[in-house]
């Protein structure tokens, strides 16, 4: 489990970890405070499950929030040969141009391992650029417990006006990956939300003039 985030408004209320029972994944809170304090806890969940597959290079599930902004999910599946580039995603440069990517890679046969990469894209229509900030893989089998390059890499370009994120996987492994992509497009425009369960998911868009004294504005309210 990787925890990368964590905003409060009262220091240590508690802590998350995870443990597993039979067949049954937990997902744990543990209060520091609650001698004193009651807890209510709130959670939105984005998951990609490990036996469902789209047909290859299909769009299992897009929701549009607003106008312009996309929530898509897709799924792959690469052979194992030689190593080379396969695409991931591709998406028009002029269409999109902020993309957040969480990606569910599945080694077929072998050690049969799970990777997980967070990845942000970002394409001007001439340049793209690729951060991938979080990656986890159950390599935990090795006698030695040695450092593993993973499953295999990322990487993107831009050709002919489409902006393509591709995966090269490691020689001799195969994978089925699976993709939760968040789109905001360059025409991207008004507000725009969808609400699921008790969580609203909401679009905004927020014109900034050029100025000679730049102040803060506002770009979300409550």
């Amino acid at each position: 489990m990787m925890k990368f985030g964590r905003v409060e408004t009262s220091i240590d209320l508690g802590d998350f970890d995870f443990a597993i029972t039979g067949t049954t994944g937990n997902l744990r809170f543990v209060p520091a405070k609650s001698k004193f304090n009651n807890y209510s806890l709130r959670i939105f969940a984005q998951e990609t499950f490990k036996n469902t597959i789209a047909a290859e290079g299909d769009i299992g599930t897009e929701i549009n929030v607003g106008v312009g902004v996309s929530i898509i999910s897709s799924s792959t599946g690469i052979g194992s040969t030689d190593p080379s580039p396969v695409q991931v995603v591709g998406f028009g440069t002029t269409a999109v141009t902020t993309t957040k990517l969480l990606v569910q890679t599945q080694e077929l046969g072998g050690q049969e391992r799970t990777q997980i990469n967070e990845l942000v894209v970002l394409n001007d229509s001439e340049e793209v650029y690729l951060l991938d900030y979080a990656q986890m893989i159950n390599d935990n089998i090795s006698g030695t417990n040695a450092p593993s390059v993973g499953l295999g890499t990322f990487g993107a370009d831009v050709r002919s006006g489409i902006t393509s994120v591709y995966f090269t996987p490691e020689t001799g492994i195969g994978v089925t990956m699976r993709v939760h992509q968040t789109s905001i497009g360059s025409t991207a425009t008004g507000i725009g939300s969808t609400t699921i369960s008790l969580t609203e998911l909401l679009s905004t868009t927020t014109n900034i003039a050029a100025t000679g004294t730049p102040q803060a504005t506002r770009i979300k309210w409550n």
